[in-house]
């Protein structure tokens, strides 16, 4: 799903960063308003990381 397509339907800013200096870009320039920052991510990898986070904390 285009997240970021869908967001501009409804009037809203919103666009997709590809990279974490495109993020950090992003997060860094100055929004009036609302803005959707689409940031795809790899499944596989966010589960991993998910799973080492909470062997942290746990």
């Amino acid at each position: 799903m285009d997240v970021a397509a869908l967001a501009r339907g409804y009037g809203v800013a919103a666009r997709r960063v590809e990279s974490a200096e495109a993020l950090a870009d992003a997060l860094a320039s100055p929004v009036r308003g609302i803005e959707v920052v689409a940031v795809p991510v790899d499944r596989e990898r966010r589960r991993r990381l998910d799973e080492a986070l909470k062997a942290c904390v746990s």
